[in-house]
Formats: structure tokens, C-alpha cells, sequence
């Protein structure tokens, strides 16, 4: 498919001009209340072998200086948080330099005892598919306090030292219509677009409700349907209608250990150059199960769905993540995650044979020490691999040293 310039000047100003708008307005609506403002700002010396995980890539040096700024609004119905990231990495062979960057705001509002809303938007523009769509976001290291989400991560421009900038947004409401009984609806929106004149720029719309009913004080079950139109820009092959019936249930075993888990179908209408349509159906659904303790914490999940990706069509994605989190001492910390992620092959005319079939594997170890209540001592040695079925098998070794400061409130 070829990029027109035209489509991308007027994607950089809807991103540019629509993601501060949609980030500014519930913020002001609470300027009042007073914000709870922290920025990380970090140093970072960084040793890779392959650092874009190409076929023929070369090892390097770089320095990133990574600038983290977190603004937090709290009052007894409304918890706003806005983050952001500015990241510059300059390499000292082939590579040159990178800027990455995103902005991203979650909102929650209490609109009565029974009703809640839920908003979040975001802009993001990098060049790193390893760090930031496989070892990691922009921003600061997982809360250990959180799942460590499979999202859908889509792992088919690893290895090809693309950018990609994304803008999305979603809207929820939870309505409660009993003591063991509620609905929730949301609707997402997205936008990607690639740099790579292989691949294709692609939105994504949908719209879901879901019934939850709670069976103890430790199990809830739910019920849910979700509509998804994904529509490539500049092409018909590809776009797709999706439907997707879910069951799921969640459940609290003890104090420390909880899980939740879903099962379900997408059915996806995909069409192709010819104006005809194939109909296939994909087995989807997620689990996840974390034990907290006071000192640590060790998380997992995995989840498959059905989503478009970079090459075209509709695709099985199947995301495994996992994240052990242990406090030391009281300024020493230690985290160790893993993650995999894969797209299926799907028949289409603009792949060659084996080509959409990747993997992406992933581990990595965060030694941290505090020196003081500000300042701390950060060293992360990482392994990934890029596998593409009979056309990459590329690996990147890789060792980060830096210092991280605190600055702003830290409680």
C-alpha cells in the first residue's frame, strides 16, 4: 500500500491538536482540587546487541535521558491521572538517535451511589518495538500492586526498526442494579500508522455491554458481547467485522491471591481485493492470577483475541506475560518479568509464504537501590528474540545502567 504524504501531515495534527484537547478537558473540569505532581527523571548507558531486533542489525552504545512527568487529582468521587513520557536515545553506531514520546490520561468519576464512569485517552510515538511494546511502556516500571496485562501487543513490525504512532480513547459506564447485580457498557477507539511501506495503517472501533453477577463475597460472574469494525487505510483487503460473546468469572481466594478468568468466540467477516467476504472464527478469552504479599508480588497472565496487525487482515494474537516483584530491604528491590507474544499466519495476497507468522520472546531482571529518599541506582540485563517463520530468527542482548531522580511529591 503506498503512503501518501498528505495522510500523514493530517495524522500528525489530529494526533498533535486532539490528544492534548482530550487530556486537558476532564482535567480542568477538577483543577480545583490540589494535584499530587511527581517527575522521574532518568540516566541511562545502554550496551545491545541487536538493539531493533533486525536481520544483519549491529551491536552499540547509547545514552537515553528519560524525562517522566505523573500529575494526580483525587477527591472523594473523581481520580484523575495523566502521565506522560519524553525519551531520547542517541546511539553511537548506524542507528542515530530516537525519539519516543506519549501522553495518556485515566479518569474515574462516582456520578451517583449507583453509577460510575470510567474515560481514558492517549498519544504515542515511538521507534522501539523492544522496549516499549515488549519489555515495557514509556513510562515508569510495572506496579507491583498491578496484573501485568497480556494486552493485544501487535508484534508484527518487530525486527523492522519501524515507528509507530498510535492515538486512542475509550469511554465506560458501570451501573449497579442491585447488591449482586450490574451492567457496564464501553466503547473504544484507535488509530495506528506505520512507517514501513510494507505496512498497513489500520482504525479500530467497538462498542460492549456485559452483565456481572456476584455469587459470594470471593466469586462474581459475567456475561458480555463486544461489535468490532476494523477498517485499513487506503485498502478494502482486510477490513473486518468482528463478534465476540465472552463469559467470565473472577474470584478472591484469600487475602493475598486472586484470579480472574474468560472464555469466548470471534467471529470475524474479513474482506478481501476481490469485494468477497470469508467469515472465520477465532477461540478467545484471558487469565490472569497474582499473589500479593507485603514484601512481593508475582503476577501472570495470557490472553488470544482476534485483532488486526501491521501485515493486513484479522489475526490470532496470543500475549503471555509474567512479573515477580520482591522488596529486599528497605532500599533494595528486585523485579523479574517474561513475556511472549505471537501473531498466527493468515492467508492474504500481499504475504509471501511463512510471512505474519512472528514471535517474540522476552526476559529481563531490574536491580534497584535507593540512595536516599529521591535518588536510586537502576542496572537491567535483557534477553529477546524475534522469530518470523523462515524469514528472521534475530536476538538482542542487552544490559542498561543508570540512576532514576524523583522530583515533585512522593506520597
Amino acid at each position: 500500500m503506498t503512503k501518501s504524504s498528505a495522510n500523514v501531515k493530517q495524522f500528525a495534527k489530529v494526533a498533535w491538536f486532539v490528544a492534548p484537547a482530550v487530556i486537558v478537558v476532564p482535567i480542568s473540569a477538577y483543577a480545583q482540587t490540589a494535584p499530587r505532581v511527581t517527575v522521574d527523571v532518568s540516566v541511562n548507558g545502554t550496551a545491545d546487541s541487536n538493539p531493533f531486533l533486525e536481520q544483519g542489525g549491529v551491536s552499540s552504545l547509547s545514552g537515553t535521558l528519560q524525562v517522566d512527568p505523573r500529575v494526580y487529582w483525587e477527591d472523594e468521587t473523581t481520580n484523575v491521572v495523566l502521565e506522560s513520557s519524553l525519551r531520547m536515545t542517541q546511539y553511537l553506531r548506524r542507528y542515530g538517535s530516537d525519539i519516543g514520546g506519549s501522553v495518556g490520561v485515566r479518569a474515574n468519576k462516582q456520578l451517583n451511589t449507583r453509577t460510575s464512569l470510567t474515560a481514558a485517552a492517549g498519544f504515542l510515538s515511538s521507534r522501539s518495538t523492544l522496549r516499549d511494546f515488549f519489555l515495557g511502556s514509556l513510562g515508569a516500571p510495572l506496579d507491583p500492586v498491578e496484573f501485568p496485562e497480556a494486552s493485544f501487543n501487535d508484534v508484527t513490525f518487530a525486527g523492522r526498526r519501524t515507528r509507530i504512532q498510535t492515538l486512542n480513547g475509550s469511554v465506560g459506564l458501570n451501573h449497579v442494579l442491585s447488591e449482586d447485580d450490574s451492567i457496564s457498557v464501553n466503547a473504544l477507539t484507535s488509530y495506528s500508522r506505520f512507517s514501513g511501506s510494507d505496512q498497513f495503517d489500520y482504525r479500530t472501533g467497538s462498542l460492549g455491554a456485559s452483565y456481572q453477577r456476584r455469587l459470594s463475597e470471593r466469586t462474581t460472574i459475567s456475561a458480555g458481547v463486544t461489535g468490532t469494525i476494523a477498517d485499513y487505510i487506503g485498502t478494502k483487503d482486510g477490513d473486518a467485522r468482528i463478534i465476540g460473546p465472552q463469559f467470565g468469572i473472577e474470584n478472591k481466594i484469600n487475602e493475598r491471591v486472586s484470579w480472574t478468568a474468560s472464555l469466548g468466540a470471534s467471529v470475524a467477516t474479513v474482506d478481501d481485493p476481490l469485494g468477497m467476504s470469508r467469515t472465520k472464527t477465532y477461540l478467545t478469552g484471558n487469565l490472569s492470577i497474582c499473589d500479593r504479599g507485603v514484601e512481593s508480588a508475582l503476577c501472570g497472565s495470557v490472553s488470544r483475541s482476534a485483532e488486526p496487525t501491521s501485515l493486513g487482515g484479522i489475526r490470532a494474537v496470543t500475549n503471555l506475560a509474567i512479573v515477580f516483584d520482591k522488596q529486599l530491604s528497605a532500599k533494595d528491590r528486585v523485579i523479574l518479568s517474561g513475556r511472549y507474544g505471537q501473531t498466527s499466519q493468515e492467508t492474504s495476497p500481499t504475504l509471501l509464504p511463512g510471512q505474519g507468522n512472528t514471535q517474540l520472546y522476552g526476559v529481563s531482571g531490574t536491580y534497584s537501590k535507593d540512595i536516599g529518599e529521591r535518588l536510586a541506582f537502576v542496572v537491567t540485563p535483557s534477553f529477546t528474540k524475534v522469530v518470523e517463520r523462515r524469514f528472521r530468527d534475530e536476538a538482542n542482548y542487552a544490559l542498561t545502567v543508570g540512576i532514576r531522580l524523583r522530583l515533585g511529591k512522593l506520597r
